[in-house]
């Protein structure tokens, strides 16, 4: 299905805001698309174009199109201002495959919607233009498609563009050697270039010029954190976050073997950890204690531990005790959610992963990924 390109779909953006600046709000607009950040950046510039001066709180509600019955979307489009001004619905994750609640929405919007309320419908895919609810909001209101620009040429004009309007509005620019370092170390991808100079002009201050150390300072320090926000996601069990890090760690160009090799540290100290609370020696550790008290009586228990037969501190339990304190305190803290057998068997999935990484030639991602699941479970 052929649908506008991302070039006319910012032109229309454009348009659509000019109009509103004019006080000419359409009572729907329909934002979708594949190129994720522009679907995004159009949604959040209509808003805060249209509730300019308002409360939030008041005025914006968001709802999720995949998870809301279809009642209370309508309920909430038909339902006026609570105080005078604007009112926006945002309906995000837009998909409306159900003949009978697209007619539903098509019936409401038919009808006319209350003075001052907006809806705002936004999907992550290129709505068919042939379906009737497209060309209800085409007729009443603005679309907005954003189709992702595979061409290279045409893809770095883009990312050009965008970057120059962010910045003009930041007061700041890129010299001609952090543009290129920008482009090399994040790639093509919207969203994450945009985070990155996101980054960029906080990291810059009052600085009005970003230069190629800024850049390199900035993105190795995004990948430490991505990688330290993988570890803690393991340790907590926390599945959604441990692979949102993983995304951004790849797509940060961090290899797939550093990350195993990260997993494989964490699970490790938390097994040293879980070998230490089985010893029963550890009387004065409490999984809720603070940490100022675990480093005044718990720490220097467990250095006495590890060199009572000679050995220097750590060596026996694989450098555990030689980690910094804080490390040790999470790791004991966070053993919990494990069994002894499980970090075992965690041990032997990443040896299993390391070996099918290295002899054949399965997706790194996926396999990371399974890996996770397999962890966090």
């Amino acid at each position: 299905m052929s649908f506008v390109s991302s070039d006319s779909g910012r032109a229309a953006l454009d348009t659509a805001l000019d109009d509103i600046k004019e006080g000419k709000i359409a009572p729907c607009y329909l934002i979708c698309g594949d190129e994720e950040y522009l679907v995004n950046d159009a949604l959040d510039k209509i808003i805060n174009l249209v509730l300019s001066g308002e409360k939030n709180d008041f005025n914006l509600f968001y709802l999720n199109g995949e998870n809301e019955d279809i009642g209370g979307i309508c309920d909430s489009i038909l339902t006026p201002p609570l105080i005078p001004g604007k009112k926006i619905i945002v309906v995000r994750n837009s998909r409306f495959e159900n003949k009978e609640d697209t007619e539903t929405i098509e019936e409401v919007l038919r009808g006319g919607l209350p003075e001052g309320n907006c809806l705002i419908l936004a999907a992550d895919y290129s709505v068919d233009r042939r379906k009737k609810l497209f060309k209800v909001v085409s007729d009443i209101g603005v679309v907005l498609g954003f189709s992702q620009v595979r061409d290279e040429k045409n893809r770095k004009k883009l990312l050009r563009d965008t970057t120059k309007e962010f910045l003009a509005e930041k007061g700041k620019s890129l010299t001609a050697g952090a543009s290129l370092a920008l482009e090399r170390m994040t790639g093509s991808d919207l969203r994450q270039f945009r985070g990155a100079l996101e980054k960029l002009v906080i990291y810059t201050g009052d600085r009005s010029l970003i230069e190629e150390k800024d850049v390199g300072a900035v993105i190795e320090r995004a990948k430490e954190d991505s990688i330290f926000d993988l570890t803690s996601a393991l340790a907590g069990k926390n599945l959604k976050r441990a692979l949102l890090s993983l995304n951004d760690i790849l797509d940060g160009g961090v290899h797939y073997l550093v990350i195993l090799k990260m997993a494989y540290r964490e699970i490790r100290l938390l097994l040293h950890a879980k070998i230490f609370l089985r010893s029963k020696k550890l009387s004065l550790f409490r999984p809720k204690m603070d940490y100022n008290r675990f480093q005044n009586s718990v720490y220097p228990e467990i250095k006495k531990l590890t060199g009572q037969s000679g050995e220097k501190a750590g060596e026996k339990s694989g450098g555990f005790a030689s980690q910094h304190p804080y490390v040790i305190y999470k790791a004991l803290r966070n053993s919990g959610r494990f069994s002894f057998e499980n970090l075992v068997e965690h041990l032997g999935a990443i040896a299993d992963a390391d070996l099918i990484l290295k002899t054949t030639g399965k997706n790194p991602r996926l396999v990371l990924e399974r890996l996770l699941i397999n962890i966090t479970a």
